[in-house]
């Protein structure tokens, strides 16, 4: 168990510095991003009826966290998308076919 302990610090520690690294450009399009995920995970939500409560709970969310993330104040993991992608009953693909995504310049540098 120590051993995962420390490999676990360990990688949250490169993600931090990964993220203290970025440039300010870097943190604009990662902003920009966020928002359009969370808008458009909000636009699935709304479209199914769902309230955002009822969303959160079935992710094991509280429903502020969940808040955060559509409207893009809070980053997404994978695994969260995972959860959403189920509660939704949307394939994990369609909650990251955001639409405009291709045209933010300097993304895919």
């Amino acid at each position: 168990m120590e051993s995962f302990e420390w490999y676990s610090l360990s990688l949250l520690f490169k993600i931090i510095l990964l993220l203290v690294n970025l440039t300010p450009e870097e943190r604009q399009l990662k902003s920009v991003v966020q928002i359009m995920l969370g808008q458009h995970l909000k636009a699935i939500r709304v479209s199914k009826k769902m309230k955002q409560k009822f969303v959160a709970d079935r992710c094991g969310f509280s429903r502020s966290g969940y808040n955060l993330m559509e409207k893009g104040d809070r980053n997404i993991t994978f695994f969260s998308l995972l959860k959403i992608s189920k509660v939704l009953n949307e394939p994990l693909e369609n909650l990251v076919k955001i639409e405009g995504i291709d045209e933010i310049p300097n993304l895919w540098i």
